[in-house]
Parts: structure tokens; sequence; C-alpha cells
């Protein structure tokens, strides 16, 4: 009988570490607040390294990327997905001198089940293009989605004035 019980305990011991480390490994099942600012800050600081790769790595493999800039008395839209995306930003980042960004006013949402929210804010940013100072005043709306347990970025709305 002292045998078992030199067998059984340590057994059990293992099954109910096993069981622990398992619910301590998941990932993500529900959307925070925490985690959108923690995405938006993440593409803000990749930005501000004309980091377009890391910046890619925030959005969603079917992501929907909608710029509309307002600049000179025109208007351009452009719509992307998140590869052409990036290297919009690849080819856009080398033309920017003294780059700088800035966020500010984000409003969350978070649906009840956890699984999309959205977001809103105002994203500002300067630099020198072609020897000219600028700056950029963008309303950006994100909507966010958990797909195998991970928070990325499903769709972005860029209305941007260039001043």
């Amino acid at each position: 009988m002292n045998i078992l019980k030199l067998f059984t305990v340590p057994a059990i011991t293992l099954l109910i570490l096993a069981n622990v480390e398992g619910l301590s490994a998941q990932k993500t099942t529900k959307i925070h607040e925490s985690q959108i600012l923690g995405l938006l800050k993440s593409l803000d600081s990749a930005c501000l390294k004309k980091d377009a790769k890391s910046a890619g790595t925030n959005f969603a493999e079917d992501a929907v990327i909608t710029i509309v800039l307002f600049e000179g008395g025109e208007t351009y839209t452009n719509k992307y997905d998140k590869k052409k995306y990036q290297a919009n930003l690849e080819a856009g980042f080398p033309n920017f001198d003294d780059y700088t960004c800035e966020r500010s006013g984000t409003q969350m949402h978070v649906a009840a089940d956890g699984k999309t929210a959205t977001a809103k804010s105002i994203f500002v940013e300067t630099f020198r293009r072609d020897g000219s100072r600028m700056k950029c005043i963008a309303e950006e709306s994100y909507t966010f989605a958990l797909t195998n347990d991970k928070i990325s970025i499903k769709t972005m709305s860029n209305k941007a004035k260039m001043q």
C-alpha cells in the first residue's frame, strides 16, 4: 500500500501541475482596452522608427486600410490590403525627414463577447518633405478582431488633412 501512495501522489501532483501550466499558457480569449492601447502604441512606435515591416505586424492578414487625404484642394482616396499598405510605407518613409507622430483622444469600445473592438483617435504627423515642413492631422478609426487568440487590426480608416 505504501508503494501505491509513493506513485499516486507524484502522479496526481504532475497532473495538477500540467493543468495549471496549460491554463497559464493559454492565449488571449477576450480583447481588453489595454491590448488595444498596446497595439496602437506598437504601430506608432514602428512609424516613429520608419519601420514598415514592424508596422505591418499589427494588421490582420486580411486587413483593409482606407486612406482619404485632403491636400492642396485635392482629395486622394486609396484602399490597401496589408501587403500593399506595408509596401506603401516602405516606399514613403524614406521621403520624410524629421518625422514625428503623436496619437491623442483615443476612444475605445470592446464588444460584449470580447471578440471585436473599435477605436477612434487623432493622429498627428509632422515631417519635412522636399525641404518643406508638413503637418498631417488624421481622424483614424479602427476595428480589431481576435483571431487565433491574437488581437490585430482588421480595418483602418484614415481621413487626413495635410497642412
